[in-house]
């Protein structure tokens, strides 16, 4: 059967998937220079999770150009979701004695809006006291107020280029597998 997996390697699979690193790069980059954030707070994922560590991975890059640095008391995991992003970050925000960063990174939009609503509800404003980013490009954050700076993943681009591929791949298959194929 013809199958091609978006963002998860499955082997014998074809595998289409993101950049997680040149965006968070970039992003991360522009902070640092044409902002002059110093003081980063990564909010990843979960620990284990491939993505979310290359993004990290790639924040950590970009900020030593300018000799930032992320340490591990500066990385904490929202588990991709808003409470738990909101949940840690103020244990963190707590722990540093109410101290805001220059920047909260996080590793995806939902994480950003909770931590810009969670700011907003202790009178904090966005970017004027923090500088909040996301990563997906979701409608949501950019109807959010305030708009969320994110990372576009190019989900058109990559189903587009899914399609085509699988196109092909079923082009490559004769008549009588693809009726039997379809008959399941």
């Amino acid at each position: 059967i013809p199958a091609i997996s978006l963002e998860y390697r499955l082997d014998g699979i074809d595998y289409f998937g993101i950049d997680d690193y040149s965006g968070m790069y970039e992003l991360t980059k522009h902070i640092v220079n044409e902002h002059g954030a110093k003081d980063l707070l990564y909010i990843g994922g979960m620990e284990d999770h491939t993505g979310s560590n290359i993004r990290l991975k790639a924040a950590r890059d970009a900020a030593a150009l300018r000799r930032v640095e992320i340490p591990d008391s500066n990385v904490i995991y929202g588990y991709f979701s808003a409470a738990p992003a909101t949940e840690f970050f103020e244990k963190w925000f707590e722990a540093r004695n109410k101290k805001l960063p220059d920047a909260i990174i996080c590793a995806n939009d939902i994480m950003a809006i909770g931590i810009c609503d969670w700011l907003a509800d202790h009178g904090y404003k966005v970017p004027g006291d923090v500088i909040v980013t996301g990563f997906d490009c979701l409608k949501i954050a950019q109807e959010n107020t305030p708009s969320i700076t994110t990372v576009n993943r190019e989900w058109l681009a990559m189903g587009t280029r899914t399609m085509e591929k699988l196109i092909q791949k079923m082009n490559g298959l004769s008549l009588f597998v693809l009726q039997e194929l379809y008959k399941k």
